[in-house]
């Protein structure tokens, strides 16, 4: 006979859940394989690592500031307009699509590298503000995840970065949108070939010069408000700068005792930052 399989909505107005005790939970534990919790009160999701079988959950608009979640069958979260400022630690090596959208992150998502299956990562509207040297090393991070397809980065002040786009479908093969925006025809040429593509810093955003373009950016979001429809505080940034040769030195010497795999890799790395710092001004290639 077949396995019994269940889907428990909780999102109408009769509910308003704290937590995930009670509920029929705890009776339906191994057949429940979709859990919509969203609109409720939770503030932790104690308890879910009981659903075994759980492939989708969705606890959007609660009042979660922490997640943890351990499922090898999951392959759907939506965990966004929460109060999430660190990013979840997740254990879903067959997870496809990830929406963290309207939270408080800054990064640290090292815990998607076991998330091979991953095809769409949404964290717009976040506080993701990497400097160029520091989103580097962070798509370097997500590099294990070749299906990736959709990415948005949307109301986040990494966006603004020099060449943001262009880093983001040279590393992934399979990006076909970026911040809701499709690859146009001249993007998918370099990412067929991204050698080709110039990685120049523009020189007004170069070390030292970088400060009056911050000031305007701090003026367009001002008035803009905090996520939850406040004016909220400013963020204070440090000036664009240049990436280093030397944070690269010390990303190999962390490679010392590691699999052999990864000097090779971070030589690519240190190749790829060297075309950064070139001296040449970059020809216009996005309208």
């Amino acid at each position: 006979f077949g396995r019994k399989r269940m889907s428990l909505d909780f999102t109408g107005n009769q509910f308003t859940l704290e937590s995930l005790t009670g509920g029929g939970l705890e009776a339906n534990e191994d057949y429940i394989t979709e859990l919509n919790v969203s609109h409720n009160k939770l503030t932790t999701l104690d308890g879910i690592q009981r659903l075994f079988n759980l492939k989708r959950l969705y606890a959007a608009r609660n009042m979660l500031t922490s997640v943890a979640i351990d499922n090898y069958r999951v392959k759907e979260v939506d965990l966004s307009r929460n109060k999430l400022d660190t990013f979840p630690k997740l254990s879903l090596p067959n997870l496809i699509t990830l929406n963290l959208s309207y939270n408080f992150i800054t990064g640290g998502w090292d815990c998607l590298t076991e998330s091979t299956k991953l095809q769409t990562l949404d964290l717009n509207h976040n506080r993701i503000a990497w400097q160029l040297n520091d989103f580097v090393t962070a798509l370097w991070v997500l590099k294990p995840c070749k299906k990736l397809e959709n990415i948005n980065f949307e109301k986040n002040r990494v966006t603004r970065r020099p060449h943001y786009r262009a880093y983001l479908f040279t590393n992934f093969p399979r990006l076909k949108v970026i911040d809701l925006v499709p690859l146009s025809l001249q993007e998918k040429r370099y990412q067929r070939d991204p050698r080709a593509y110039d990685f120049t810093i523009p020189e007004e955003l170069r070390e030292g010069q970088g400060q009056e373009v911050e000031e305007k950016w701090e003026e367009e979001e001002e008035g803009e408000g905090e996520l939850s429809g406040e004016k909220g505080k400013k963020t204070q940034e440090p000036e664009l700068f240049v990436p280093k040769i030397s944070a690269l030195s010390q990303l190999l010497a962390d490679c010392q005792g590691r699999p052999a795999k990864c000097v090779p890799a971070m030589k690519k790395l240190q190749a790829a930052v060297d075309r950064i710092v070139s001296s040449r001004i970059p020809r216009p290639i996005f309208d």
